[in-house]
């Protein structure tokens, strides 16, 4: 499955932004059936998970987003369902974690300024900004638990359950290495390998260029089964001048089960592990 890589991100930092609020509709005023979702649960490193969430009205190409509010929550999960919660009555109304496995997505209003742009590539709808919901689970990173995305919806409309993904297995990146001599981008093949292989998952690998001395930048980008192996060729990216930084990451993909009483959407889990080298004329 190739995923488009809009943002880089590893996550989080909540500092609250305008952009995205003024177009964010209350959760209450839009049904399920007219609600779009994205959903993304990665590891980076093996052992944290991020869960990030974004409900659209309309389709993936809408500017509107859905700000959940009132008796609507969005809850994650690590390997239990979730069926029923009660939020009525304002019982849960300041609570964000019902148990260690089951937790309330929390609201963030992306902007692009977060000091952890880096490592958490995108995975969205839309590069534009809008309201996220997001979690973080410790200790689970190292794949193959299922993760369940609950939508409780207040007093008269049924709760939507069933959505969950599970997420593939940690790897490591084997080479190329951080300290490996300059590679000339005219001359030199970048092989990639990564352990361990041979998963169910899919691959995207990407390259992220940025130049030392200007504002030059480019990428690259390719979906390819899990071999544990690629070459990037030589002269791949062109147009560069210069001491340039290569970024390459491998993301493992598996597609989850969204909930049909969405209007639409996806749910996909990912491990992703990054390597920077230099490259020369």
């Amino acid at each position: 499955m190739k995923i488009q890589l809009f943002l880089t991100i590893i996550l989080f930092t909540l500092l609250a932004a305008c952009d995205g609020e003024e177009n964010a509709t209350p959760s209450p005023e839009v049904s399920t059936r007219k609600t779009y979702i994205t959903i993304n649960v990665t590891s980076v490193n093996g052992n944290n998970v991020f869960v990030v969430a974004q409900l659209k009205k309309g389709g993936s190409n809408s500017t509107e987003f859905i700000k959940v509010t009132g008796d609507d929550q969005l809850v994650a999960s690590v390997n239990e369902p979730i069926v029923e919660i009660e939020f009525n009555n304002d019982l849960f109304s300041n609570v964000d974690q019902y148990s260690e496995t089951q937790k309330k997505l929390l609201r963030h209003t992306w902007r692009r300024s977060s000091p952890y742009i880096s490592l958490w590539d995108g995975y969205v709808e839309s590069g534009s900004g809008g309201t996220w919901y997001f979690r973080t689970f410790d200790d689970v990173g190292s794949g193959g638990d299922t993760f369940y995305l609950s939508y409780q919806r207040g007093k008269g409309r049924q709760d939507v359950t069933d959505t969950y993904v599970t997420l593939p297995y940690a790897f490591n990146i084997t080479t190329p290495n951080s300290y490996d001599a300059p590679y000339s981008r005219s001359n030199d093949d970048i092989y990639v390998s990564w352990s361990p292989a041979n998963t169910n998952a899919a691959v995207d690998l990407s390259v992220e260029a940025r130049c030392k001395y200007s504002d030059e930048k480019a990428s690259y980008s390719v979906g390819i089964p899990d071999t544990g192996e690629y070459v990037i060729p030589a002269n791949t990216i062109k147009n560069l001048n210069g001491v340039c930084k290569y970024q390459i990451r491998v993301d493992k993909v598996l597609s989850g089960h969204l909930d049909s009483h969405f209007k639409g959407g996806k749910i996909w889990g990912s491990q992703a592990r990054t390597v920077t080298v230099e490259t020369i004329d």
